[in-house]
C-alpha cells in the first residue's frame, strides 16, 4: 500500500475501535526489518550498506511531530553548556552543535483513540522506510522525480522523538542496524529518560507524573510505555498519572492530580515531554515547596519523595546526543552555526513500489 495512502486509512481504522480494544503491544520484531535482507540488489539494502560506518559531516535526524521538532530544532540550536574543545561544563564562543545540521522529519501518526494492528503495524513499516530514506544522499523534487536530483547528507544520528517510537519503532530500527552492521546512533526521547528514572531509583516502585504536549499524543501511550518498563523490571505497584502541560504554576496542579488518585505514596518524579516547557521554572516551584519559609512546605512539600526529581526529555536527549558525537568522533568540528534541514517523507510516486523519498522543505541557517 502506497505510504499516502496508508495515511488517508489510518485515522479510519483507529476511530473505527474503542479505547479499550484490539490494543497491540508486540515484542517481535517488524517482519518488514527481515524482508529488507533477501534482496542485496535492492535500493534499501544499496543504502544500508553504504551506512555502516557514520561520517563526522553526516547529519543528526529528528524523527517526530512537526510542531516538537521544530522546537527541539530552536533550543539545539542555541545550546551551549559545555566546551566543545575539551569538554569541560564552561560556555564559549560556539554553540555546542555548532556545524551540525539537524535534519527535521515529520513521521508519527496524528492523534487517534486507539491503536489497532493494522495502524501499528502500518506505523512501524512507515518510520522503518522514512528512516532509510534519511540515510540516503539523495532528495527529489517531487513524488514524480524518479532519480533524486538533489543531494543531502547521510545521518549519523536518529532522534525519535515521539512516544509512538518509544512503544512500537525503537526496536524495530536497532535491530535494522545490527542486522546491517551499521554504527549509525539512535536515541528514543521518551525511553532514555524513563531508563534515566528508573535507573536513579534503584529498583524501588516509582510513582511519576509524566507531563504531556495536551495537543501531542495519545496520553493514554505514556502510561502503557511506563508500565511496560516497571513490569519488566519487576515493579509491577509503580505508578504513571498523566498530566498536560498548558498551566501556570504547573508543579501545584501536578501535585493536585496526583492528591486525587494517590494518597498513600509520596511522589517520586515528574517527567517533562514537552520541549517549550521552562524547566528551570518547575525547579523554582519545587525549591519553594520544600522552603521552611513557605506555607506550601507543610502541604505540597510533602507529597514529595526526599529523592524527587524533575527528568527532562529534551535536557536528557541533547545531553545523550552530545555524548555520542564526543565519545564516537562524529562532531564535523566545523566553525559554523548550527543548521536545520526540513524534510517532508513522502511515497515515490511512480511503478516502482511504496518506498519513501524526501523532499526538502526549507533550509534555515541560525
Amino acid at each position: 500500500m502506497k505510504f499516502l495512502r496508508v495515511l488517508l486509512l489510518l485515522p479510519f481504522f483507529a476511530l473505527c475501535l474503542s479505547c479499550n480494544e484490539h490494543q497491540v503491544e508486540s515484542d517481535d520484531v517488524l517482519p518488514y526489518v527481515y524482508e529488507l535482507f533477501h534482496d542485496k540488489a535492492s535500493r534499501e539494502y544499496s543504502i544500508l550498506d553504504a551506512s555502516t560506518e557514520p561520517a563526522p559531516g553526516a547529519d543528526i535526524c529528528f524523527l517526530g511531530r512537526s510542531e516538537d521538532a521544530y522546537i527541539f530544532a530552536a533550543r539545539l540550536l542555541e545550546y551551549d553548556v559545555h566546551d566543545n574543545v575539551d569538554g569541560s561544563p564552561e560556555p564559549d564562543e560556539l554553540k555546542d552543535f555548532s556545524g551540525e545540521t539537524l535534519s527535521i522529519i515529520d513521521n508519527v501518526l496524528p492523534a487517534a483513540e486507539a491503536y489497532d494492528s493494522l495502524t501499528v503495524e502500518s506505523l512501524r513499516i512507515s518510520s522503518i522506510k522514512t528512516i532509510l530514506a534519511a540515510m540516503d544522499t539523495l532528495t527529489y523534487v517531487s513524488p514524480y522525480d524518479t532519480y533524486g536530483i538533489g543531494k543531502k547528507n547521510s545521518t549519523k544520528v536518529f532522534i525519535l522523538g515521539a512516544v509512538e517510537h518509544g512503544l512500537w519503532v525503537e526496536k524495530d530500527a536497532r535491530k535494522l542496524f545490527e542486522m546491517s552492521g551499521s554504527s549509525v546512533k539512535l536515541i528514543s526521547t521518551i525511553n532514555l529518560t524513563l531508563d534515566k528514572l528508573f535507573a536513579d531509583k534503584a529498583g524501588k516502585d516509582v510513582r511519576a507524573a509524566v507531563v504531556y504536549r495536551s495537543d501531542n499524543a495519545v496520553p493514554e501511550l505514556y502510561r502503557r510505555l511506563f508500565m511496560r518498563k516497571a513490569e519488566s523490571l519487576g515493579l509491577k505497584n509503580s505508578s504513571c498519572y498523566l498530566v498536560p502541560s498548558h498551566s501556570d504554576s504547573l508543579l501545584y496542579r501536578v501535585l493536585e492530580t496526583y492528591q486525587q488518585t494517590e494518597s498513600n505514596h509520596p511522589l517520586d518524579a515528574v517527567l517533562v515531554d514537552d520541549y517549550s516547557l521552562d524547566i528551570e521554572a518547575l525547579k523554582l516551584q519545587h525549591a519553594e515547596m520544600l522552603s521552611i519559609l513557605n506555607e506550601s512546605s507543610l502541604t505540597f512539600g510533602r507529597m514529595l519523595a526526599p529523592d524527587f526529581d524533575i527528568y527532562d526529555c529534551f535536557e536528557e536527549t541533547v545531553e545523550a546526543l552530545y555524548d555520542i558525537l564526543r565519545q564516537n568522533n562524529l562532531f564535523t568540528h566545523n566553525i559554523t552555526q548550527p543548521q536545520t534541514l526540513h524534510l517532508s517523507a513522502v511515497s515515490r510516486a511512480d511503478e516502482s513500489g511504496d518506498s519513501v523519498i524526501l523532499i526538502p522543505v526549507t533550509y534555515v541557517q541560525n
